[in-house]
């Protein structure tokens, strides 16, 4: 039980890490969006100036490729880290069923116990009557032997 427990609580910390991540990277996406938006309005703003600002375009725009990497990479961690977040919570889930089913197996079986040792208490009560018994018919057996015996001696003296 403590092991299910303390795998129940290693589940609950990696969920709640899991969580944090998932918070902090949709912070860093609000970010990288924003960043997006500033570098685009800069481009629009700039446009007048395309001859002369030609090569910074050229810059700029290898950074929108890897802030739209970045963001597509987030993304795809964003929908690894959920669908592991569903399976640990699945998991979870079996883990409380089979928890719960042990709790019922483990009183099942304690009342089996309960009733063994009723029973076991039981037959060696019967075992002590029987035993009890044997002994007060073999001491009326050894009664009844020493009267016959006197009777014979009396039958033979008679005779």
């Amino acid at each position: 039980r403590q092991a299910g427990g303390s795998e129940l609580a290693d589940l609950k910390h990696q969920l709640e890490d899991l969580v944090e991540e998932g918070e902090k990277q949709q912070k860093r996406k609000e970010w990288l969006d924003k960043d997006l938006k500033d570098l685009r309005q800069k481009l629009e703003s700039c446009q007048n100036e395309i001859n002369a600002k030609k090569e910074e375009m050229n810059r700029n725009t290898d950074v929108l490729a890897q802030l739209d990497k970045k963001i597509k990479d987030e993304k795809a961690e964003t929908e690894r880290l959920f669908t592991k977040r569903q399976n640990l919570e699945l998991q979870k889930e079996a883990l409380k069923k089979q928890y719960q089913d042990e709790l019922g197996h483990r009183g099942k079986v304690t009342d089996e116990h309960v009733d063994l040792q009723m029973q076991m208490k039981a037959k060696e009560d019967e075992i002590h009557a029987l035993g009890t018994g044997k002994a007060r018919i073999s001491r009326q057996l050894e009664a009844l032997r020493k009267e016959k015996a006197s009777g014979d001696a009396e039958t033979q003296r008679l005779e």
